[in-house]
């Protein structure tokens, strides 16, 4: 698995997921769902765990009649996770302070009709 920094250089996109799953060549869920997505890593060494995975949603749209459908958007999907950051004591730099954050993380994507604002004077 790549790392997140990897990925954005990275020329994945919706139309190679969609051309990929229609010649077989790709069998795993998040890339034949209707808004099909990868996982990167998201590497931090002053956290714990230092490795999480993230998802990325490879299409803006949704995948319907085998095509990027804009009339649909696809987003991420989240779940909280606890993590333990740990930064230098200022008083002795031989020393740590940790502490505990919950923090959210992209697990998936799913596929959305847009959201629309109406203004009311």
């Amino acid at each position: 698995m790549r790392t997140c920094d990897q990925l954005k250089e990275s020329r994945d996109t919706c139309e190679q997921a969609v051309d990929d799953v229609l010649k077989g060549e790709k069998n795993e869920t998040n890339l034949r769902s209707l808004s099909p997505w990868e996982y990167c890593i998201d590497r931090d060494v002053g956290r714990f765990p230092t490795d999480i995975s993230i998802a990325r949603c490879l299409c803006q749209g949704c995948v319907t009649d085998q095509s990027n459908n804009m009339d649909y958007n696809s987003v991420p999907v989240c779940g909280q996770m606890m993590v333990l950051w740990r930064k230098k004591c200022p008083q002795n730099p031989d020393k740590y302070v940790v502490r505990k954050y919950f923090i959210s993380v992209p697990v998936g994507c799913t596929c959305v009709r847009p959201g629309y604002t109406s203004s009311h004077k």
